[in-house]
């Protein structure tokens, strides 16, 4: 029987959630401009795709843990920010949106470039580094507006 950290460290390197989990944020994200519930969708699916990526990643313990209150922390002032309706939060929820972002796309990024063969896994990660990198930039962007 599997214990959670060695089914996460299974999960380790299987892209293929994720990339369809960043490919539905970017596909919802120009439907999410002036309807509330449409932000909250958005808020949604950017929650599941941070769990895809904490998953793909398949961190130890520890790192696991800070990449998740990282990824939390994000998604608690982005929705506290969208209730309230206070565009600092709003800010400070993308700018750790952007970090935690900046580190999954690097630890994929590294865990690709250590790959000795190339995979369909391979591929679907170095397609995953380039689209979470265009979601970093744009939670970075939103950071200054």
């Amino acid at each position: 029987m599997l214990t959670g950290w060695q089914a996460i460290d299974r999960m380790r390197g299987n892209y293929g959630l994720l990339l369809v989990m960043t490919l539905a944020v970017i596909g919802l994200s120009p439907f999410a401009g002036g309807i509330a519930w449409t932000r909250w969708l958005l808020l949604l699916a950017f929650l599941f795709t941070m769990g895809s990526a904490l998953f793909a990643c398949g961190l130890r313990r520890r790192v696991f843990i800070l990449f998740l209150l990282l990824g939390l922390a994000s998604a608690a002032s982005s929705g506290a920010g969208q209730a309230m309706g206070h565009g600092l939060a709003r800010a400070g929820g993308d700018g750790l949106r952007f970090v935690f972002l900046l580190l999954v796309a690097g630890t994929i990024f590294s865990d690709v470039l250590k790959s000795r063969h190339v995979t369909m896994n391979t591929v679907l990660g170095a397609c995953c580094v380039y689209l979470l990198m265009g979601l970093m930039w744009s939670s970075f962007f939103s950071v200054l507006d």
